[in-house]
């Protein structure tokens, strides 16, 4: 008789990837890709066999996202790197130098947050806006449903926008780092240090 076991009830230890640390991954529905210090990416078809891929950077990676048929990765220095494949990396100008350290979409449109209070849009992961948030924390996450926008940070900072250029600060309750954010059909849920 066969046990079902929910997803995630099990774990196993993949291939080792040497002293590169892992900052983000993402599944597109077949291959799974992470990315990681000194501009490290790797790619799998089954989460326990890994290749490193050329990523064309030198640079510390810290998030990727996959929207519109595209990777789009960001990390240090403003870096934002695209792929259409997983294999060949092209560098795309951001317009800043601030670390990007985290990126999600709202209905297609890239969202990338970072250090001071950073936010920038792109609707084709090429020409980027930064955005005025009114604030200097580090923003670490970013996501959207509906035509709103949600972003979160340390001390707590949750942003909100419904047009992805003016974005308001609201209070989310607590002064601990907010470092994730997602939703689901009807609610955004935001996660952070300390247990939050």
């Amino acid at each position: 008789t066969a046990t079902p076991r929910p997803a995630g009830a099990s774990w196993a230890i993949g291939t080792s990837l040497g002293a590169v640390s892992l900052n983000a991954v993402v599944f597109d529905g077949t291959n799974f890709v992470a990315v990681g210090s000194g501009g490290a990416i790797f790619t799998s078809l089954d989460a326990i066999a890994w290749t490193a891929a050329t990523s064309g950077t030198s640079s510390d990676l810290y998030g990727i996202v996959f929207v519109n048929s595209r990777y789009v990765a960001v990390g240090a220095n403003g870096t934002v790197i695209t792929s259409s494949d997983r294999v060949s990396w092209g560098a795309q100008s951001a317009g800043t130098t601030e670390t990007l350290v985290g990126i999600g979409q709202s209905n297609g449109t890239l969202i990338a947050t970072g250090t001071n209070g950073t936010v920038l849009t792109s609707s084709d992961s090429t020409n980027w806006s930064r955005a005025t948030t009114g604030v200097t924390q580090t923003l670490y996450a970013a996501t959207g449903l509906n035509g709103r926008a949600v972003v979160t940070g340390a001390g707590g900072t949750l942003l909100t926008s419904t047009d992805l250029s003016n974005w308001q600060a609201v209070s989310s309750g607590t002064s601990a780092d907010l470092r994730g954010v997602t939703v689901d059909t009807a609610k955004f849920v935001a996660v952070g240090a300390g247990g939050t």
